[in-house]
């Protein structure tokens, strides 16, 4: 089956804040792994051509993101193992209108590599992990 483009969307998710809930059900969340590695999440609402998308006349597809700073310990070091994009989940319900942003990091990120300038910046200056990531994706009609 082949779908037609409505458009495409870009949004901005502009920051996931240290002080976020441990776990998985939140809109936001953090999870400390058994092995050392630290999983953090935010998420963003899917909009559709004239807001919320409509799920039984749209379709999101073909997410990416763009990051303008790197989770990184005090020297700089790349703590970013991978990142994924998944629809929000709770209690195994998925919720359809929300996306989220999973990051694997090595160990739990005490600063950013800002990618544009080099600059590390303290997580304690402002609380957030990461600021400022870009997402878009198609809309296609249903």
């Amino acid at each position: 089956m082949m779908y037609s483009v409505k458009g495409v969307q870009y949004q901005t998710l502009v920051n996931i804040p240290k002080n976020i809930g441990l776990g998985y059900s939140g809109r936001d969340g953090k999870v400390h792994l058994i092995d050392g590695e630290f999983l953090f999440y935010g998420s963003v609402d899917i909009q559709g051509e004239n807001g919320p998308i409509n799920k039984k006349t749209e379709i999101d597809a073909n997410w990416t993101v763009k990051f303008n700073e790197i989770p990184c310990d005090s020297q700089g070091n790349i703590l970013l193992k991978s990142y994924w994009l998944s629809p929000a989940s709770n209690d195994s319900w998925l919720i359809k209108d929300k996306m989220r942003l999973m990051i694997l990091c090595s160990k739990e990120p005490t600063h950013r590599l800002i990618l544009e300038t080099g600059e590390i910046i303290d997580n304690k200056v402002d609380n957030d992990y990461l600021r400022n990531m870009i997402f878009s994706y198609t809309i296609l009609r249903r």
